[in-house]
């Protein structure tokens, strides 16, 4: 566009020197042929202009305006692209020695370094390009050396700095505006130079960045933005303001500033809503031409077609912009893919896709494919692609598709489908530029199918097809990393230690070091993790992932439970580091690790979370210091600054998942304060009956709310459980009935549909608890049958299924299970998940299918042992499976390993009452005596070990001791046992089967040892 504008005006000039001649008496048909020719050039048609000039010229050689007539016949040549012809005809009016005219030999010149110019755009080849625009430079110099004070010296600064740009050197560019500038400030062509000028900064932007000099490129990028902004501001040329808006987006958008550069491609506008101004001034100066020719006035008349030519000029360059406004909407559909907003730019594509030409629809199918893969509708993106192949065959703008669909297959571990379209891709473009990618990604989805034959057959072809390639480090670390991501770590370690020991000076190899001490942790070998983490910094005491190092260091002492050394070293990231992403987390562990020590460190875990609150308060994790700040001041028995605490979290962090844990832990400490002023409230004198209904009556509101609040959240439903209990106490002291507890889970779930069956799992919990076993199972079973598409809890499901197991209904207990199962997979929900299987395996269990209950115990244990809420329980039960199956030895070897990883009180003392029963089992098995008594004497440690030390589990304390007495009574029937053995043991069981009587009566095993007492001969009111 900056080499027509300046011809142009150049041209206007000319055609009024041309009438001046012709007044001169020359020849009228030499005149006639002359205005012919000029109105055809005015028109746009070339070829006639070009035809009479040149007739003009060959017959009139004497005629007066035969140098106009040649000028332009050169500028007809010029425009209609035979530029080797516009040359040999603006050199002949340049040469001074043939053309005596000077006014004319100055616009030759500045006219021939456009010809030039323009040549030089339309070549193809670099160097043929870099030196046409050489050519127009050396004659813009020539041009400015011999008229120093020329009428056409803007013109040919002007023209110089373009073709300077476009030769590649905007940095001359730049000098040259500068002249422009300093001396034509005012000049016409001055927007036409502030835009030139933006085009300078933007293309020295360009190669700054390829240069690496991001400070420069940064400065540059922001000198073309506000040249841009000038131009677009101040412009009445409305072409040139459309394509300042477009040129400013494109700077942006290669600087990588998307959002930005989709604002000025925004202000493109089309070219309807310029036309219609353009007209507008074209008549008016058309108007006015016509008024000054009839009122006979030369100068006005110069005036007005100066103007006139002007209007005529800006109207064809909005004409020419026709194509900018869809050019634009190609490029804004370019930034929203980068700003990752793929939807849009698939509507956006739709929009435009009939208005596009044949080029930017297709540049546009094949974005609309990319943004299809980015949102992993591959299958969208398949009918797309191979839309695009029919239309556009072995097209090169696709090329790149095939690597982008076999990543996308790679990533979701489609390996098949990777490796069919790898061979598809070698075979459209056998010399493609991606072939050396597709090989290696087919390389790589071989070896993660697992197909080893294969994985070998296409590493060996890319080894041979690229042997130098620099993918090859790549393809070692890749298949290590793959390893370490599939947490396949026994074959991650030697494949990163493979890498190291080839690539030792790269930075990968510096990640491939990280990796494997980060895999030794994983694998549990944290002895071997330490060293290789010490040894990390050593090496590498400057890398980027050192924080990251310590912190894993920090980690693996904490799992070795060596504190002191774990404090220290998150303490150092913290101090060193604060900026990293590791920070935050370590201060977090200085807090956690404090809060585990106990009662002693609370002080220090307080400080630590304070500490993490003034150092991170916009973190993610700030919530959770907040609330832990508020547990410690609980667990201190500061109930005031607790509740101040709790609520500041609730206030602070009303967004966040804290809040409604915090509003839980403020509801249970009510509902606790209530409930340890008496056992039995409702034996409370009257005015302490009133403070403990307050308490609860506090924490039920703060429960409720949570349920009006957060429907829908984990919070929610331990708020449900909590009101539960809450209910269960009123009604066990006498101030409510079961009926006002009905009624009232039922208005809480006619509140809202999601919560009404969750509400009605809760009654049903409430009715299990309060020993109405058939009502809880009606309750549950009703709120599960309408639950329909609502996400229940776990809890809820635990609690149907114990009811249900209780009650012997195993079917029904499995369908419960596989419902959750299916229900918490949907949701990715991986605790119910497991939760589920372990259910599922306990239903399967009682009733007696081992072989199915062992298939979702197995399940749990291996793929979520990380769970502690059932991964356990689930090895609990595998090692039943084999007691049931009287593999007694392996079941005790088993339960005794298992016992001593195991924290859950409950779970350890039903891991010592299962030793007991295998021990006992084994005893009944043995033939010989004495084998007998050795193991009878085990079961009765381990029962009496409950029975004796576990007095807050009073089911199963009251069982350990009626089992440890009735294998004392099993012991003194062992066939030819000793009178003094014999009487001893049922002295010992007597003991025991009063001890269970005396400290459980309402015990189900009281009842039994009151029935072995009297078969035994004893009195069951005998006190010893």
């Amino acid at each position: 566009m900056e080499f027509s504008r300046g011809i142009r005006v150049a041209f206007a000039v000319l055609a009024l020197t041309g009438r001046l001649a012709w007044g001169q008496g020359a020849d009228d048909m030499a005149n006639s042929l002359l205005i012919q020719a000029e109105e055809a050039l005015t028109n746009n048609d070339h070829k006639k202009a070009i035809g009479l000039y040149e007739n003009l010229i060959a017959n009139f050689k004497s005629f007066q305006g035969i140098w106009t007539a040649k000028y332009n016949l050169g500028y007809a040549c010029y425009v209609s692209g035979d530029y080797p012809r516009a040359t040999e005809v603006l050199r002949e009016l340049a040469d001074g020695k043939r053309n005596p005219d000077v006014a004319m030999r100055e616009q030759a010149f500045a006219l021939l370094g456009m010809v030039f110019s323009s040549q030089g755009a339309a070549l193809d080849k670099e160097g043929e390009r870099v030196a046409a625009f050489e050519k127009a430079v050396g004659v813009y110099d020539d041009y400015l050396k011999e008229f120093p004070q020329g009428k056409m010296r803007a013109d040919a600064l002007y023209g110089k700095a373009a073709a300077q740009l476009q030769g590649g050197k905007p940095d001359d560019a730049e000098k040259t505006l500068g002249i422009f500038f300093g001396e034509f400030k005012q000049s016409a062509l001055a927007a036409d130079a502030l835009y030139l000028m933006a085009r300078v900064s933007s293309a020295q932007a360009r190669i700054a960045r390829e240069r690496n000099r991001d400070a420069d490129a940064k400065r540059k990028v922001a000198d073309a933005r506000r040249l841009f902004d000038q131009v677009s501001a101040q412009a009445k040329d409305l072409a040139l303001a459309n394509q300042a808006f477009y040129s400013a987006g494109d700077c942006l958008l290669a600087a990588g500033a998307y959002r930005d550069a989709l604002g000025y491609f925004r202000k493109v506008r089309p070219v309807a809503a310029l036309e219609q101004q353009a007209a507008q001034a074209v008549e008016q100066a058309r108007h006015a031409y016509t008024s000054a020719i009839r009122g006979s006035d030369k100068a006005r008349q110069s005036e007005a077609r100066k103007q006139l030519d002007s209007a005529i000029r800006r109207a064809a360059d909005v004409r020419e912009s026709g194509g900018l406004y869809l050019a634009a909407q190609q490029q804004i559909a370019r930034c929203l893919y980068e700003l990752k907003k793929f939807d849009e730019v698939l509507v956006l594509n739709r929009h435009c896709l009939p208005h596009f030409t044949p080029d930017q629809k297709k540049r546009a199918q094949y974005l609309g494919i990319k943004a299809r893969i980015e949102k992993k509708d591959l299958d969208g993106a398949l009918k797309a692609y191979a839309d695009f192949k029919v239309a556009y065959p072995g097209d090169q703008i696709g090329e790149d598709l095939p690597v982008s669909f076999t990543e996308s297959f790679l990533r979701s571990g489609k390996y098949a489908e990777a490796l069919k379209l790898a061979d598809e891709y070698e075979a459209t473009f056998p010399k493609g530029a991606f072939l050396e990618q597709i090989y290696f990604l087919a390389a790589s989805a071989a070896s993660q199918s697992g197909d080893t034959a294969e994985a070998d057959r296409r590493n060996k072809k890319f080894s041979e097809k690229f042997p130098k390639s620099s993918m090859a480090g790549a393809a070692i670390f890749n298949k290590a990393y793959t390893s370490y991501q599939k947490k396949e770590y026994a074959a991650a370690i030697p494949e990163f230690r493979s890498y190291i020991e080839k690539f030792p000076q790269t930075e990968a190899a510096e990640n491939a070091a990280f990796f494997i001490g980060v895999s030794l942790f994983e694998s549990k070998k944290t002895d071997d993790a330490i060293k290789e983490l010490q040894a990390f910094e050593k090496k590498y005491p400057k890398s980027k992932l050192l924080p990251n190092a310590l912190y894993q260091l920090a980690k693996a002492f904490e799992e070795k439970r060596e504190m002191e050394a774990a404090l220290k070293i998150h303490a150092r990231i913290v101090k060193e580091f604060p900026e990293e992403a590791v920070a935050p987390y370590s201060q977090m562990a200085i807090a956690v690790i404090h809060l585990a020590a106990g009662p002693k460190s609370y002080p220090a875990a307080r400080r630590a979370c304070e500490q993490f609150l003034q150092l991170f308060a916009s973190h993610a994790l700030a919530p959770n210091a907040a609330f832990y700040r508020a547990e410690i001041f609980r667990n201190l028995n500061q109930p005031d600054e607790a509740e101040a605490a709790y609520r500041e979290v609730t206030s602070k962090f009303p967004e966040s998942e804290m809040a409604p844990q915090a509003q839980n832990a403020l509801g249970e400490m009510f509902f606790q304060r209530a409930a340890r002023m008496a056992a039995r409230p409702e034996k409370l004198a009257p005015e302490k009956q009133a403070e403990y209904k307050d308490l609860i009556g506090k924490a039920s509101q703060i429960f409720e709310e949570i349920l009006t609040r957060s429907p829908g959240s984990p919070a929610a439903d331990k708020a449900l459980s909590q009101l539960s209990a809450i209910w269960m106490a009123r009604v066990n002291a006498g101030f409510a009935k079961k009926e006002e507890a009905r009624e009232y889970f039922g208005k809480l779930g006619a509140k809202d549909a999601a919560l009404a069956p969750k509400a009605a799992f809760a009654l049903g919990g409430l009715m299990s608890l309060l020993g109405d076993r058939e009502a809880a199972i009606a309750v549950l079973g009703e709120a599960f049958d309408k639950a329909g598409e609502t996400s229940l809890p776990n809890a809820g499901y635990r609690q149907y299924r114990s009811a249900l197991l209780d009650a012997k209904q195993y079917d029904r207990a499995i369908k419960v299970s596989e419902r959750q199962l299916e229900e918490k997979r949907q949701a990715n929900d991986e605790q119910g998940i497991a939760e589920a299987l372990l259910g599922l395996g306990q239903a399967y269990f009682d009733k007696g299918d081992l072989q199915a209950a062992a298939k979702n115990f197995e399940e749990v244990v291996s793929k979520y042992a990380w769970y502690d809420g059932a991964a356990p329980e689930a090895e609990f039960y595998q090692v039943w499976i084999e007691e049931k199956r009287k593999n007694w030895d392996e079941a005790i070897k088993r339960y005794t390993a298992l016992q001593a990883k195991v924290r859950d009180t409950e779970l350890k003392v039903k891991i010592f009452m299962r030793l007991g029963y295998t021990w006992q089992g084994k005893a009944e098995a043995e033939v010989q005596p004495k084998s007998k008594e050795e193991c009878y004497k085990q079961a009765i440690g381990f029962f009496l070990r409950i029975g004796l030390t576990y007095q807050t589990l009073p089911d199963l304390a009251s069982e350990g001791l009626y089992r440890g007495g009735a294998a004392y009574e099993a012991m003194a029937a062992i066939p030819g046992a000793e009178a003094r053995l014999r009487a001893e043991s049922l002295q010992n069981a007597m003991k025991f089967y009063k001890r269970g009587l005396e400290e459980h009566p309402r015990s189900e095993w009281a009842a039994k040892s009151k029935e072995r007492l009297a078969a035994l001969g004893t009195p069951a009111s005998q006190k010893k």
